[in-house]
């Protein structure tokens, strides 16, 4: 009878560790790159994140991924990220991104143009995101 509890204890055990690292292999911090030349912020449920910040632009920067989990905290697999072409989440909508905080980036789904002759372009994968204008 020992060995049958010992067994099923150390079952459980490596269930728990292997449901753990596949949790810890999906999930990943987001690089964003802003080779622009306007400083961006971005709206999530129509609040200006400050999880994300100001990204100044020609910077690379890095969101943990305790970051954004709390960012995207309401839709962890479906989070709509507005990004604006000003440094107080005001001013142009640029773009939207859809997020899926396990898997990463799901959709860029437009905005391109600031109404003014600037155009964005987007270059998106996995967790890793590029704009740059011209």
């Amino acid at each position: 009878m020992k060995f049958r509890k010992t067994r099923v204890v150390a079952s459980t055990i490596v269930a728990t560790s292997l449901f753990s690292i596949s949790l810890l292999a999906n999930a990943a911090d987001l690089t964003f790159a802003n080779d622009t030349n306007v400083d961006l912020t971005v709206r999530i449920n129509n609040v200006c994140s400050t999880q994300f910040g100001v990204i100044e632009q020609h910077t690379e920067k890095v969101i943990t991924e305790t970051n954004l989990q709390e960012a995207c905290k309401y839709n962890q697999s479906n989070c709509s990220i507005q990004v604006f072409n000003t440094a107080n989440c005001t001013g142009t909508h640029i773009e939207t991104i859809v997020l899926n905080t396990s898997n990463g980036i799901v959709s860029l789904e437009g905005g391109d143009n600031d109404g003014q002759g600037n155009k964005y372009y987007w270059k998106a994968d996995s967790f890793n995101l590029y704009v740059s204008s011209h």
